[in-house]
């Protein structure tokens, strides 16, 4: 991810994150969440003026999410139609996942049924962030999300990475971000149909939404963000996107400038909607097929309002360094609150 190669810039985010001086007058118009369960009392408040209201408040949409659920039904395999699972006995391995989580609140956790895959934005602590695993038994990936309304205003408690995607992506997070895959995975098939060339070298996993049976909805009050005084919003504590696994035949790699122009063609292709870093695509061990194993909508990470140009990898560090930089310190207070009045969507997933 080209976050790594910013890590140079962590000391001076530190500064930025450090709290005002007791001389300085409050801001009556800073941007302001509450987050409580939606059947608790307890209020945890977050104050930034990263908060946006397109990435709190219009990221989830709760008809699309239920209708896009894992089924119970039988779900074959992918390129092996004879062998399949029913999708209930995934689900019921995923309830189990998450009573492990919660009683094994470690930093090395091991787990039955499942491998971790990566876990560098998941604070094992708190409970909270992203963790992706593997089924041990069957073909299928695992990104779990879950957030609290306590650690949801903790956005600096689950990695480096987050504290960068939050301050370009006017308040997001990787749970937030999680829920444009499945939406941006349809309009990326769609558009690589359309394509005489691509739809017969590019291919998609299949990906669904899954919550557990007794989960927990918290709500995001919000003030001072947007056109509205006031906006609300009830969010699942804990979801996951159940996704085929993809086997690599490892023959992509950032060092290969082959592969590079590669990764770069895909993205301009669609249109700035994903993510141009090699890692996530795949060529398939079986179809030979270029595979886009990442559909999370990166302009909404980055908090993209206009496509991004570039055509080379260093173009795209630059460009994106430089939009951090402006994020973090080239705002003036009268750019910042006419961002909150009258918000920039991002990139649109169409």
């Amino acid at each position: 991810m080209y976050l790594k190669h910013m890590i140079c810039l962590f000391f001076s985010v530190c500064f930025e994150l450090m709290g005002r001086s007791p001389h300085r007058p409050i801001d009556m118009f800073l941007p302001e969440i509450t987050v409580s369960w939606v059947d608790g009392y307890e209020r945890y408040v977050l104050k930034s003026s990263h908060l946006e209201e397109v990435a709190l408040f219009k990221k989830f949409e709760k008809d699309f999410f239920l209708d896009h659920m894992l089924p119970d039904a039988t779900i074959a395999f992918r390129n092996k139609n004879h062998e399949m699972v029913a999708g209930s006995v995934l689900k019921d391995l995923l309830e189990k996942l998450i009573k492990d989580l919660e009683k094994n609140r470690v930093t090395r956790a091991t787990f039955d049924d499942f491998i971790i895959l990566k876990r560098r934005d998941f604070n094992f602590e708190l409970n909270c962030g992203l963790i992706v695993l593997k089924f041990k038994k069957y073909p299928f990936v695992v990104k779990l999300f879950i957030e609290s309304p306590s650690s949801f205003v903790q956005p600096f408690s689950k990695g480096i990475e987050p504290v960068f995607f939050f301050i370009m992506g006017g308040g997001i997070n990787r749970y937030m971000s999680g829920f444009t895959r499945v939406k941006n995975l349809e309009i990326i098939r769609c558009h690589i149909k359309s394509d005489p060339y691509w739809s017969e070298h590019i291919d998609t996993p299949r990906k669904w939404f899954w919550q557990p049976v007794n989960n927990r909805w918290f709500t995001i009050e919000g003030k001072n963000i947007g056109a509205c005084d006031y906006q609300k919003i009830s969010l699942p504590s804990v979801y996951a996107i159940v996704c085929d696994e993809i086997k690599s035949d490892g023959s992509l790699r950032l060092i290969n400038k082959a592969n590079r122009r590669l990764g770069i063609q895909l993205s301009q292709f669609l249109g700035n909607r994903v993510d141009p870093h090699i890692d996530n695509f795949m060529i398939e061990y079986d179809t030979k097929k270029i595979v886009l194993v990442d559909t999370e909508h990166f302009p909404t990470m980055v908090g993209l309002k206009d496509k991004l140009a570039f055509d080379s990898y260093f173009s795209w560090y630059c460009k994106l360094t430089r939009k951090f930089l402006k994020d973090c310190y080239g705002r003036s207070k009268r750019d910042r609150r006419a961002v909150h009045k009258c918000p920039i969507p991002d990139i649109a997933m169409c």
